[in-house]
C-alpha cells in the first residue's frame, strides 16, 4: 500500500498549475514491486550489487487533479536504481 498526501502551504496560484492542481486530500493505493539485480565479486569477501526496482501504483487523481480537459494515465511508475556494497565475514 502507498499513501499519497497533499501537504504544504496554500498559495493563490500554485506552481506548475498547467500540469495539475494539488489538493489537501489523501489517497491510499495498492502498490506492486518488481525488480532485479546482479551481484559482482570485487575482492575475496567484497561484493557490489546493482539493481533496479519498479514501484507500480494507481495514479492518485484525488490528490493531483488534472487541469481543464487534460487527462492523466491510470498507472504511476517509480523506477529506482540502487547500488550497494557488502562485506562477508
Amino acid at each position: 500500500m502507498k499513501l499519497f498526501r497533499g501537504t504544504g502551504t496554500e498559495t493563490v496560484q500554485q506552481p506548475l498549475y498547467q500540469y495539475g492542481y494539488f489538493t489537501k486530500t489523501q489517497a491510499i493505493k495498492p502498490m506492486f514491486d518488481v525488480g532485479g539485480g546482479v551481484r559482482f565479486s570485487i575482492a575475496k569477501r567484497l561484493f557490489l550489487r546493482v539493481e533496479v526496482r519498479d514501484f507500480i501504483t494507481g495514479f492518485p487523481t484525488q490528490v493531483l487533479t488534472p487541469p481543464g480537459n487534460a487527462k492523466y494515465g491510470s498507472i504511476l511508475q517509480d523506477i529506482v536504481p540502487m547500488v550497494g556494497v557488502s562485506y562477508a565475514f
